[in-house]
């Protein structure tokens, strides 16, 4: 089968016939972009659009359709098999990155590879958050019927407001003092350079540590014309070990929900380097959007989902490319002619369409 691009139409359903559509994810922690991306902005959505959505347990009250959200432990599956058939319930498994070329080796991975091959081919439709996941998901299973790929919708910024101050006050108080500091050391914008996300991944290399490959390049930038680098992430430990002796400045400050927008929006230009591999190439291009949302001009490497941004700004984290970042004269422009063009593509309004089609292709 070859994958389905869904299309971005509304659903038809007349609003009293508009099922319940209930969600398990693998968690829900805030803290995990998956389940606040592909979960919890849709079923909110969804909401918002007349649907009644869901978290669902296998104690609750059947709905009309069923989404497990990265979560695909054969315990689970057995769950959902047996509840499905013998309730005529339709499944949909949604999933957003590579466990499939994992170390056979290991036994952990290997046997969370037998459980994912086990869902998608027992699902009555697959979701993949990218063509290149979809197509490695085909090569290793044998599907009921074709890959819905229904991408990242663009995550909107998350003010530092009141409840924020309450909430996580000595964070926030850390925050703004690290941004006068930083802004009084580079009033240029463009020159406070940033990388987010978690530290590293428990079944592929990269993260924080893709960072280090670049050590040599940004001593060099720096020496011809200064800058900053902040580490936004969730390791402090590992940042120490990774970054002593450089020289350029480097901070780190930790990931929360109440102080990311904010100090994101402090920066002017986001490095996201990859490591390419199996893993990486199938990602999708939230990081790369989240930069432009926040009005930070990416410099990034060409994994597959980010060479559609190459007509505003080009693939390639290197010397040549940062250099321009940290001089380029009108990065306001360039960043509002690409947030325009993800606000038609990857808007959360396009990506309900796409999912609203879908539900109505297993209900049709």
């Amino acid at each position: 089968m070859r994958e389905a691009e869904i299309k971005a139409q509304p659903m038809t359903f007349l609003p009293q016939t508009r099922p319940h559509i209930a969600w398990w994810p693998h968690t829900t922690d805030k803290r995990v972009a998956s389940y606040r991306l592909r979960c919890l902005q849709v079923m909110n959505g969804l909401q918002e659009r007349g649907y009644k959505t869901s978290l669902w347990n296998p104690d609750r009250e059947l709905p009309d359709v069923l989404v497990l959200s990265k979560r695909f432990d054969s315990k689970s599956i057995r769950t959902v098999v047996e509840i499905a058939d013998e309730n005529n319930l339709p499944w949909v498994l949604d999933f957003c990155d590579n466990y499939f070329d994992v170390d056979i080796n290991d036994t952990f991975w290997r046997d969370r590879k037998r459980s994912l091959v086990n869902a998608a081919e027992n699902a009555t439709s697959v979701v993949n958050s990218s063509r290149a996941l979809s197509e490695v998901t085909h090569r290793n299973c044998s599907l009921k019927s074709s890959i819905n790929v229904i991408a990242d919708a663009v995550e909107p910024m998350v003010p530092m407001g009141l409840r924020s101050m309450f909430s996580s006050p000595a964070l926030i108080l850390q925050a703004r003092l690290y941004a006068a500091r930083m802004k009084s050391s580079f009033p240029d914008r463009r020159r406070r350079l940033v990388w987010f996300g978690n530290a590293a991944s428990p079944h592929a290399s990269g993260g924080m540590s893709d960072i280090t490959a670049l050590k040599s390049t940004l001593e060099k930038v720096h020496q011809k014309k200064p800058i900053q680098l902040t580490i936004i992430s969730n390791d402090l430990p590992l940042f120490k070990k990774l970054f002593s002796g450089w020289h350029v400045p480097v901070s780190y400050l930790p990931w929360s929900i109440h102080t990311f927008s904010w100090l994101l929006r402090q920066h002017g230009t986001c490095l996201i380097p990859a490591n390419l591999n199996e893993f990486t190439l199938c990602k999708t291009n939230n990081r790369l959007l989240t930069a432009i949302e926040h009005d930070v001009l990416p410099v990034y490497d060409p994994i597959p989902s980010y060479l559609e941004f190459e007509s505003f700004m080009p693939a390639g984290v290197n010397m040549r490319n940062i250099n321009k970042a940290i001089t380029c004269d009108k990065p306001d422009d360039l960043i509002s002619q690409a947030k325009e063009f993800a606000k038609r593509k990857y808007g959360l309004q396009s990506i309900l369409n796409q999912w609203e089609s879908l539900f109505n292709g297993i209900f049709s």
